[in-house]
């Protein structure tokens, strides 16, 4: 929950805020591996390269057999500057696919990297594989449908009635 609530902190730009909540998670759960990628998402944004480098070590040796992982490091160093740090990026998305190549984080994050470039066909087939791999990534689902409504409105109201009949109590579905 603390991940969650220095998120919420983090996006309305209390850096502060989200810094005590994520450090609070690591007192929480020191093996829980998102807390110290956020923390370093917080020090690339703040050009500490070294110190975000360090948390994403922590990150990685308390859970380096989780691929979600090493997206979400990827995913931090993208949001931070996706020129600068194309290599970092490029490392990390491998190890992911290396450790599980059907884990939905991977093509989720390649979805947002392809939606954000204008490539919404291949946005949407890369959300496509994510909700694939899992098919009950409402994420995934919803990126999907998002991207896809102005191309063919039909087909984005299929996955989320899709989702709907797999997740039937999920809000987001709803």
């Amino acid at each position: 929950a603390y991940c969650y609530l220095g998120q919420i902190e983090a996006s309305k730009g209390n850096v502060a805020g989200a810094k005590d909540y994520y450090n609070k998670g690591v007192a929480a759960d020191a093996t829980y591996a998102f807390n110290y990628i956020a923390l370093g998402a917080l020090d690339l944004k703040a050009g500490n390269l070294k110190a975000a480098e360090e948390q994403f070590k922590m990150a990685q040796k308390v859970d380096k057999k989780n691929a979600s992982v090493y997206a979400a490091i990827a995913r931090a160093y993208y949001e931070a500057d996706p020129v600068t740090y194309v290599k970092q990026m490029g490392k990390n998305i491998e190890k992911a696919r290396k450790t599980n190549s059907k884990d939905p984080d991977v093509y989720i994050l390649e979805g947002d990297m392809k939606a954000n470039e204008k490539d919404f066909g291949g946005a949407a087939g890369q959300y496509e594989l994510a909700f694939t791999y899992d098919g009950t990534n409402e994420e995934a689902y919803v990126k999907y449908a998002n991207t896809y409504f102005h191309v063919n409105p039909e087909m984005a109201t299929q996955r989320l009635e899709e989702l709907l009949s797999k997740t039937p109590n999920s809000a987001l579905a709803q």
